[in-house]
């Protein structure tokens, strides 16, 4: 191949290219345009036929996982995000595949609206017992929805509660009233200092060990915790489930940013358990510096 046309082969890559980004680019600004005219539209109209609409509008979808249609209700933009929860944490769905046996026990300790506790069910085919953990009640109606949409009741059990050091009443911060959103944050705890915050409320909250021991819990066989810079405190409450023999296998996201964050790491190799691995944990996508997804096994 002359030079002549190793210049025009890259001439026309690169015009491809450009042509591909601005078409890319003019879909998104039509889509804006649109959800724009949309919402004006609907903001004319009688507020008990906006209520119809919304009640009769069929906004539930399927997950990225390959093995099961796995239905997820969609009633905001992140929870469209959530719809590619393997494709954003593929080492959780490995983690879980690699590990999980028969009957098994799983705590999903922050399960937001509920894509990892449904991605154990459908690899254990099943067979086990998931409990799912989640404080907002915004977040926790897309779990309880989800879980009904994909008739798990009986083996996923759903908590609106949040764990911590310490059996009590205490202030739970939003970051925004949209189902499906991360970032908020018990009092004291975690990333409560950033919070854009849309105001709090009294909840209330349980150590691990406590809750277990007052409703007669199954010891979890794996154990995962995404509690957005709180999972020292998840830690602490947890001294006899860690030092326990059922309990194999930790997956904890740990934000580096937070001055507790080795003092975690500490605790749950204190209790028995090896580091195995660490990786970025993604956001929207994207791999975030100082968040990583920590992974520990006995």
């Amino acid at each position: 191949m002359t030079y002549i046309n190793i210049h025009v082969t890259i001439q026309v890559a690169m015009l491809k290219k450009k042509i591909k980004k601005n078409y890319i680019a003019l879909f998104r600004q039509t889509i804006k345009i649109i959800n724009y005219v949309t919402v004006k539209m609907l903001g004319v109209l009688p507020l008990f036929l906006r209520t119809n609409i919304k009640e009769n509008l069929d906004s539930i979808a399927i997950m990225d996982y390959p093995k099961k249609d796995i239905k997820m209700s969609v009633d905001s933009r992140i929870e469209l995000k959530r719809l590619r929860a393997c494709g954003e944490e593929p080492e959780t769905v490995d983690w879980i595949a690699k590990n999980r046996r028969p009957g098994d026990v799983f705590y999903d300790i922050g399960a937001s609206v509920g894509a990892y506790s449904f991605i154990f069910f459908a690899e254990a085919g099943g067979d086990c017992a998931v409990y799912a953990f989640e404080p907002n009640p915004f977040t926790f109606s897309s779990l309880s929805k989800n879980i009904l949409l994909n008739g798990m009741e009986e083996k996923i059990t759903a908590f609106n509660l949040a764990l911590s050091d310490k059996t009590g009443i205490a202030k739970f911060f939003y970051s925004s009233l949209v189902p499906g959103i991360a970032s908020s944050a018990l009092e004291h705890t975690g990333r409560q200092a950033e919070l854009s915050s849309q105001g709090f409320q009294r909840v209330l909250t349980f150590t691990l060990d406590d809750l277990a021991e007052k409703f007669g819990l199954k010891y979890p066989n794996m154990l995962k915790i995404d509690v957005d810079g709180a999972e020292s405190n998840v830690i602490e409450g947890a001294k006899k489930i860690l030092a326990s023999n059922e309990l194999r296998h930790i997956l904890v996201e740990i934000d580096e940013r937070i001055d507790t964050h080795t003092d975690t790491i500490s605790k749950i190799k204190n209790s028995g358990f090896n580091f195995i691995s660490k990786s970025r944990a993604r956001k929207s996508g994207k791999k975030v510096p100082v968040v990583f997804n920590y992974i520990f096994s006995k």
